[in-house]
């Protein structure tokens, strides 16, 4: 039964509200909010290197764009644990244009083929239980524009024409 009448609305939205004020009032006591950036970023220790990212893009000979991640201080690897406990091995996450797509095992990340126009990277360092790796600085990540002219080659119009 939908609520029609002022107070039939009032007092559903009450009854919903007011349990969440109270979850809400009680959260500042509670000690599982030290936690919750931990669920999410996994620090260097300090002491330990940072790893150094950054990233570069090349066109392969089909025409298709690849990323060459370049990582210092880091060891990429297939391999996902949930209890891994070492910050600098891991994958990376690949944004395109604000869009998570894909992850990177190795340093070699292919794009495919791009439409003309500026596309804008993002990379970050995960470590092997998904959590992305931070330091004092902030996020261990880096981003730049690749740029695609409108102008083909004719290499490339060649290439379009063979298929």
């Amino acid at each position: 039964m939908i609520a029609k009448l002022p107070h039939e609305r009032i007092a559903v939205t009450l009854s919903i509200c007011v349990p969440l004020i109270a979850l809400q009032l009680s959260l500042p006591e509670s000690e599982s909010l030290k936690a919750l950036p931990r669920a999410v970023f996994v620090e260097i220790p300090e002491g330990n290197p940072v790893p150094k990212l950054s990233a570069t893009s090349f066109k392969d000979s089909r025409g298709d764009w690849s990323i060459q991640i370049n990582a210092t201080h880091f060891q990429f690897t297939e391999i996902c644990n949930a209890f891994a406990t070492q910050a600098n091995i891991g994958h990376a996450h690949v944004h395109l244009n604000g869009e998570k797509i894909g992850t990177a095992f190795t340093p070699i990340f292919p794009l495919g083929t791009l439409k003309p126009g500026v596309h804008k990277i993002y990379v970050t360092l995960q470590a092997q239980d998904h959590r992305t790796i931070a330091s004092r600085d902030g996020v261990v990540s880096t981003e730049f524009d690749l740029v695609i002219p409108e102008h083909q080659t004719h290499k490339d119009q060649l290439r379009l024409k063979a298929f």
